[in-house]
């Protein structure tokens, strides 16, 4: 059966309609997400800053599949990279 322009035109209005909507619902779901993950870099730039290790730690995943990326090098890992910023801390600038 072919399709008519008129179908095919309330198909995509229809198409358009449900992703804003579910645009919408996406956004409203995320609201409190950005917030959380402002915290999160507060967080952590405050015990960078305070070269506070400890505190870096719990800011990051402990997932495997953790990736810290700084000056071309991947650091896997979160343990790697808090050796690898407990080197940067001890050295002489």
């Amino acid at each position: 059966m072919p399709l008519t322009m008129q179908a095919f035109a309330s198909g995509i209005r229809a198409l358009l309609v449900a992703v804003v909507l579910l645009t919408a619902a996406a956004d409203r779901a995320l609201a409190g997400t950005a917030e959380d993950v402002l915290s999160l870099y507060r967080s952590f730039a405050t015990a960078q800053n305070n070269r506070d290790l400890a505190a870096v730690r719990n800011t990051l995943s402990d997932s495997p599949q953790f990736l810290w990326v700084s000056d071309g090098t991947a650091v896997w890992g979160r343990e790697a990279l808090i050796e690898r910023m407990q080197m940067f801390q001890q050295s002489d600038i």
